[in-house]
């Protein structure tokens, strides 16, 4: 997670595209233009660990567009793929 937090940061789309599952993947991905991620925080996990095959992650990531700092409040799920890496296949949105 704080890998692919810091890939948005950078603006490394390759890097975003080579950790998300082939299943739900985009075929490229758009960086807001004047958008300035300022920090995150993990909130918690479930799984995850060496022996687990798949694991949640709730974050709140804040970011920066003019004057205007905001904040994003998601659940990740990612799966192990058949190499051993984590890879992210989707998030759901909290309020």
């Amino acid at each position: 997670m704080r890998s692919r937090y810091t890939a948005y940061a950078l603006h490394l789309q390759n890097y975003l595209l080579e950790t998300w599952a082939i299943s739900t993947r985009p075929g490229e991905i758009e960086f807001e233009h004047g958008l300035v991620w300022k920090a995150l925080i993990i909130k918690g996990c479930k799984k995850g660990r060496l022996k687990d095959k798949q694991g949640w992650v709730r974050f709140i990531a804040s970011y920066q567009v003019g004057l205007d700092i905001e904040t994003l409040h998601e659940k990740s799920f990612f799966i192990r793929d058949e190499e051993g890496y984590w890879c992210y296949v989707d998030g759901v949105f909290k309020a």
